[in-house]
């Protein structure tokens, strides 16, 4: 209960209806009136008015105060009743009360669609929506929307700021900054601009360009994205000195919410405040009426100055069941490696309802901390909705690295801030969608509290957890949360494959499944002509094939600061893969890949998938090409810097596949 307000139940409804009029002729809730005083208020102004044809009065909102109540005959203090506290012996006060809490927990009743409840007086009035300021798609107030959203384009872009710290002159550093694809139609990645210091470049495809004179790039045909999908720049600092440099990087898409496009700050050698917030999205799942539920979000200075923390808010249009706890009120500062806590707490109010398609209406929110932090301020995203008292657990789920990581991230799942509404979270089970081919498995098992997962495949992963209390009781719904897996490379290169007789093919261990090897190919590669065709064919050549035995070679410069060489970055002996190959700068000339089955280990024949992705943009796949052991498939070139990717066929138009493909210099 806040101040001198409280809740009240009727028992008649006329009574209801003359103490309506009575606290409006009051000025409630500005006027505070004694027993028997009297006021006037603002909606003297309706007074005498006419209300013609088709028009009506509205009555919205109605709150009383505690002041005019005792004299008003038959209306009583509910009392200190909490939302989701349940006595079994309660009586409903819902005499002639249509709508609002009873008094034992539950509802009085629901109002139609086109009036909400004026819970103060138990009564549905007619709703006005209230779309000021708001999105497609916001709820208006009276249980719609704001305008009827259509599928629409969505950008991210992370990071936003990029700071690459202390670099000394004729150095170099390289940091990715993702375009992500969040909406439900392609997104157009248009153009960009970059303003500021010389010593900043962008490297967009195979072009760099540099900040010292005004850059500012319209695509001739922009990058599509698929919705789940990404791309990415590269940003370059190389200082001629130590002096402080800045640079601001603008990201152009067809995203109706950023016609200005996205900035991206970016500082060197610079001595400046930063504050990073952790997590970037709290979902509290199902909580009991009445809550309340807590999440700790984390504030860490994270740059070479102290932080100052102006203010913590509530974004407006955030529902009333968000609040928010800190110990020291802003403003405050961090120093540098300093942290500090926000506890964000969510009370729902009133069990969720289902909308027409069957999903669950829960609370929405942004919280939004305000600082002097180089990066800006920063939000977090809240979700939830209320269940019912003696319900069902309710699951949360946290990940440790964030949303968007690249392949080989060794993912860490929390999930034992969970909570049952009565005694403990007894059982929790975990489940994964992920891309197709990916088998990777929850480490130690699914029904660990806290597992790691490796995303070993590019795409979405979207992870469940639901939780079980003490009495076998599991949530609701289960917990929902999606990480997209980015290849940051030029060429990202995935093979997988499925062997029907090896019946687990997540098992590990010296032959517990098949071996196939990626290959990947200089022209400059020789070998024996095994295919019969006359030339070299260049797998197995040391040092100009990229594969398990010569897994990191150095066809670039000698300059350990450029990342100019191919790499093998995971090689699979036992089932299933993938193994990846990456290469951040290939050079002007066509690459082959290959595969080859090394070992089935007396599981059969193997369907392999290759995957290519030019600037984390899927270009190529083939799949489920069928080989036998020892066979080698030529899958396809690639022209560089074009990215033209060719399969590789015979004189009749088939796959290359060579038989018993047996390199002397290598045993099987």
């Amino acid at each position: 209960m806040e101040g001198d307000m409280h809740r009240f139940c009727i028992g008649r409804m006329a009574a209801v209806w003359l103490l309506v009029v009575a606290v409006l002729a009051a000025g409630c809730p500005e006027s505070k009136l004694g027993p028997g005083e009297t006021g006037q208020s603002d909606a003297g102004d309706v007074k005498g008015q006419e209300v013609g044809p088709g028009r009506e009065v509205r009555i919205v909102d109605i709150v009383i105060p505690w002041e005019v109540l005792p004299e008003a005959g038959g209306v009583e203090p509910v009392g200190d009743w909490m939302p989701g506290e349940i006595d079994p012996n309660c009586t409903p006060q819902c005499e002639e009360a249509e709508c609002g809490p009873d008094g034992c927990g539950g509802k009085c009743g629901k109002c139609p669609a086109d009036m909400k409840c004026a819970t103060e007086v138990g009564l549905c009035v007619p709703c006005i929506p209230n779309c000021e300021g708001m999105k497609c798609g916001t709820d208006d107030g009276c249980g719609g929307t704001c305008a009827t959203c259509t599928d629409e384009p969505g950008l991210k872009v992370s990071p936003t700021w990029v700071d690459f710290d202390k670099l000394p002159a004729g150095g170099a550093r390289i940091r990715t900054v993702h375009i992500i694809s969040v909406g439900t139609m392609p997104l157009f990645f248009t153009g960009f601009k970059l303003e500021g210091d010389a010593s900043f470049s962008v490297l967009v495809k195979d072009k760099e360009y540099f900040a010292g004179v005004p850059v500012d790039v319209a695509f001739p045909e922009p990058i599509a994205l698929m919705p789940g999908t990404a791309t990415y720049v590269k940003v370059r600092f190389s200082p001629v000195d130590s002096d402080a440099a800045e640079a601001a990087l603008t990201i152009f898409s067809n995203d109706l919410d950023y016609p200005k496009g996205v900035v991206v700050k970016i500082v060197g050698n610079a001595q400046l405040p930063c504050l990073d917030v952790q997590p970037a999205k709290v979902d509290f799942g199902g909580t009991v009426v009445g809550g309340p539920a807590e999440f700790p979000v984390k504030l860490v200075s994270c740059g070479d100055k102290p932080v100052e923390v102006d203010a913590v808010v509530l974004e407006p249009g955030a529902s009333q069941a968000f609040s928010y706890k800190l110990v020291e009120a802003p403003p405050f500062v961090l120093q540098p490696s300093e942290t500090a806590e926000i506890k964000v707490v969510y009370s729902p109010q009133e069990v969720a309802d289902m909308d027409p398609g069957g999903d669950l209406v829960g609370d929405l929110g942004t919280l939004v901390v305000k600082s002097d932090s180089f990066g800006g301020n920063a939000s977090v995203k809240l979700s939830g909705y209320g269940v019912a008292q003696g319900g069902c657990p309710t699951p949360v789920i946290h990940v440790e690295e964030g949303e968007e990581v690249i392949p080989q991230t060794n993912l860490h799942l929390y999930g034992d801030m969970s909570y049952a509404s009565s005694g403990k979270v007894k059982k929790w089970e975990w489940d994964v969608d992920q891309p197709s081919g990916s088998m990777s498995s929850f480490v130690p098992s699914n029904t660990f509290p806290n597992p790691t997962f490796e995303t070993n495949v590019a795409g979405v992963y979207t992870f469940y957890l639901t939780v079980y209390d003490e009495a076998d009781t599991p949530s609701c719904f289960p917990a929902k949360t999606e990480v997209i897996v980015i290849p940051d490379e030029a060429l990202h290169i995935e093979l997988l494959w499925t062997t029907p007789e090896d019946k687990n093919e997540t098992d590990i261990g010296p032959q517990a499944g098949s071996d196939l090897d990626l290959h990947f190919l200089h022209p400059w590669a020789a070998g024996p002509d095994l295919d019969g065709d006359g030339a070299p064919d260049g797998w197995f050549d040391i040092p100009f094939d990229c594969f398990w035995f010569n897994a990191h070679p150095n066809w670039g410069g000698y300059d350990p600061s450029i990342d100019d060489d191919p790499g093998l970055d995971r090689d699979d002996t036992d089932g299933a893969g993938p193994e990846n190959i990456n290469f951040d700068i290939p050079e002007d000339v066509a690459y082959q890949v290959g595969v080859h089955y090394w070992n089935d280990h007396g599981y059969g024949a193997a369907y392999a998938t290759v995957r290519i992705y030019v600037y984390a943009q899927l270009v190529y796949e083939v799949a489920d090409m069928k080989l036998v052991d020892s066979d080698m498939w030529w899958v396809c070139s690639i022209e560089w810097p074009m990215a033209k990717v060719k399969p590789t066929v015979t004189s009749n138009g088939q796959p290359k596949v060579v038989q018993d493909y047996h390199n002397p210099y290598f045993f099987q």
